[in-house]
């Protein structure tokens, strides 16, 4: 998930006026495109929810948490059977599952307009919420596994690892809880900046962004030549304050997860985040992943004249722009793709328009700037939410959402890896781009498939920038954990992927992973090999990269690891040694009509 569980007891800044209430919710607003496709109505072998039917509540963690004290304390004192007691968990299933279900549809909300009070009080009250939550169902475990029946728990509820892993007591101590605490509140000040919550200065006089860009838009009118000079004055001191306060909080950031690794016993919190996102590799066999990249990757796409990027970028780019793309014709284009590639992928599609499961807009003032996919627990539905560019580009972001969406639709909330998660989505963009028929034009098809393998390529390089400027980051001693340290480390690791260090800077690669989701950014390119492999395989053969997908999406155990995945489907790992720089050579090929390094590739295979 996109969402990692953040933590804390600290209440918001305007706390309810009691437990599970809230301020009252602003009004939806109407988003729906009247010139979308309306799909058949049909009935669906499953939960089936409207996003406008569902009902937000604030969770009500006091009473979690005080169930589970209770229920801790009755497994200590070994006077209720333990049947009983696991019928006493299984009952608090469903407030659990709509702790979550609320979470998400809360940052929905959040992420369409950032500058709304409401919802960034309650991402702040459930991120600081849930620590002190999660402890108390780490108690619960810890007394489970030593109790005199911890067996049978194990056996009949738990599962194997109950013993093994609290037997000697949980790591969620009170120090922890108020870490995590601050750590929630930081992210969320993060996620809250926008032009109505900034302050600048302009011409001795004080007031948000906001407030100075709407007064100039009341007086001079919105399309007009004074309005957009303001605006952009206004703006660009926005820019600059929004600059300050990320770095800021970012350095905040890599202090109190210093401190969070330092409780939990680690000597490294990359290390710590790299367990606990549920990566399937070490820290170290990564560390030769993005070795690899650096070396083969980097060689094929930017080093000299004769690599990839230069020739896109000069004959595609130059000659051949993105075409203009209307929001309607972005979602019919889905519809009318997959009605004639592939018949489960279309119903999937028709679902999401159906029962209005997404949000796709143009960019407007503080929405949130990009896009993802999320799950509704208690509906069994996922979400998907994308800022447009309004280009024809948009394709490949909404069947990359898409790819996500049809994951969570076929498996649900299914314990799989973010390297695995990712694999869907990165497929599914190489494989639909040239299935889209009338929607656009040869010219501009052509267009997108390069620019699409330029996004490919480029994952490897900038997602592995990042992931390496992670680990070095998170090395730094507490003391050295300054702006100029960290822009240091950033040029450095920038000239590892033959990028320009004079272009990086600390400012210029804070995105939303780096700042929320640690040693998530790996996954990015250790799911874009398989997914261009998927598309070389389309290519060589019609419906064999579409085969392989689906044999992936509809695997036997909806938890299956990432590695079984893609040996499922007959895919090469990516650890392989010295893959990439066969599949590099390959790729080079299906554009240039010739091999990079001399002779043939050794091939694709299973390893």
């Amino acid at each position: 998930s996109m969402f990692s569980c953040g933590g804390g007891e600290t209440p918001p800044d305007n706390p309810p006026e009691g437990p599970g209430e809230g301020p009252e919710a602003p009004e939806e607003e109407e988003s729906y495109l009247d010139k979308v496709i309306v799909p058949p109505i049909k009935e669906y072998d499953r939960k089936t929810v409207k996003y406008s039917d569902i009902v937000y509540a604030r969770p009500n963690f006091d009473a979690l948490c005080a169930s589970f004290s209770e229920i801790t304390e009755a497994v200590k004192a070994a006077t209720t059977a333990p049947d009983d007691i696991i019928a006493r968990i299984v009952a608090l299933e469903p407030a659990f599952s709509s702790a979550l279900t609320m979470r998400a549809i809360a940052t929905v909300n959040n992420y369409k307009d950032t500058s709304v009070a409401y919802w960034n009080t309650e991402i702040e009250y459930i991120g600081t919420s849930y620590p002190t939550f999660a402890q108390k169902v780490e108690d619960l475990f810890v007394a489970a596994a030593k109790s005199a029946d911890a067996e049978y728990y194990e056996a009949n509820y738990f599962g194997e690892g109950l013993i093994e892993n609290y037997a000697d007591g949980g790591d969620y101590t009170d120090e922890l809880v108020a870490l995590l605490a601050e750590e929630a509140t930081l992210k969320s000040n993060y996620n809250s900046i926008s032009t109505a919550t900034v302050e600048i200065t302009y011409l001795g006089e004080t007031k948000t962004a906001e407030e100075f860009i709407s007064a100039a838009r009341t007086k001079y009118g919105e399309n007009s030549k004074e309005f957009l000079q303001y605006y952009n004055v206004y703006y660009s001191l926005y820019s600059t304050k929004y600059q300050t306060l990320t770095k800021d909080i970012y350095i905040e950031l890599l202090k109190v997860r210093k401190n969070i690794a330092e409780e939990l016993g680690y000597t490294n919190y990359y290390d710590y985040a790299f367990e606990s996102i549920g990566h399937e590799y070490t820290v170290a066999e990564a560390r030769e992943f993005l070795n690899s990249i650096s070396k083969y990757v980097t060689e094929v796409y930017t080093a000299n004249q004769n690599s990839l990027a230069p020739y896109l970028y000069s004959f595609y780019f130059n000659t051949t722009s993105a075409a203009r793309l209307e929001l309607d014709k972005l979602v019919n284009g889905g519809y009318k793709a997959l009605e004639n590639t592939d018949p489960e992928l279309f119903e999937i599609y028709q679902y999401m328009l159906q029962f209005s499961l997404f949000d796709i807009n143009a960019a407007s003032a503080n929405r949130y700037s990009g896009a993802f996919t999320t799950y509704f627990e208690d509906y069994e539905a996922p979400y998907l939410f994308i800022t447009a560019d309004e280009f024809n580009t948009d394709f490949v972001t909404l069947f990359h959402e898409f790819g996500h969406f049809a994951e969570y639709y076929t498996n649900g909330s299914a314990n799989i890896s973010i390297d695995l998660q990712e694999v869907f989505s990165q497929s599914l963009e190489l494989l639909m781009l040239e299935k889209l028929g009338d929607s656009i034009s040869a010219e501009q098809m052509k267009y997108l498939t390069n620019k699409s393998i330029c996004n490919a390529m480029e994952t490897l390089l900038y997602q592995g920038f990042y992931a390496r400027f992670e680990e070095l980051a998170y090395s730094l001693p507490a003391g050295r954990i300054t702006e100029a340290e960290l822009d240091a480390i950033a040029k450095e690791a920038a000239a590892d992927f033959g990028l320009d260090p004079s272009r990086i800077s600390l400012a210029s690669i804070i995105i939303p992973h780096i700042v929320t989701s640690p040693a998530y950014v790996i996954s990015y390119c250790t799911s874009v090999v398989p997914a261009l492999e998927l598309y070389l395989l389309e290519q060589e053969q019609s419906g064999a990269g579409f085969a392989a997908y689906k044999a992936m999406l509809n695997r036997e155990n909806a938890e299956m690891t990432f590695t079984e995945v893609i040996a499922l489907a007959d895919l090469t790992s990516p650890f392989k040694k010295d893959y990439l720089k066969e599949l590099s050579n390959e790729i080079y090929h299906s554009i240039m009509g010739v091999y990079y390094y001399d002779g043939k590739s050794t091939g694709l295979g299973a390893a």
